[in-house]
């Protein structure tokens, strides 16, 4: 019941309910910090210049959770 309760309070949809009425500390001001949960939207927004440094910084985490 505990491990079915923290998948339901951390899905996308939920956390960006929550971000929507109580805000999110890494939101900035260009916008919401959950956008739309779409997998490689980033792609789409992200300069290249940050998107190569952001992966050469955590290649290694990266790697591991297979975001490479």
């Amino acid at each position: 019941e505990k491990l079915k309760q923290s998948i339901e309070e951390t899905s996308f949809k939920k956390l960006s309910e929550n971000e929507k009425k109580f805000g999110f500390e890494e939101a900035t001001e260009h916008g919401v910090f959950f956008r739309k949960g779409m997998v490689g939207d980033w792609k789409k927004n992200l300069d290249p210049k940050i998107a190569k440094k952001l992966e050469e910084t955590f290649f290694k985490e990266m790697k591991e959770l297979g975001y490479l």
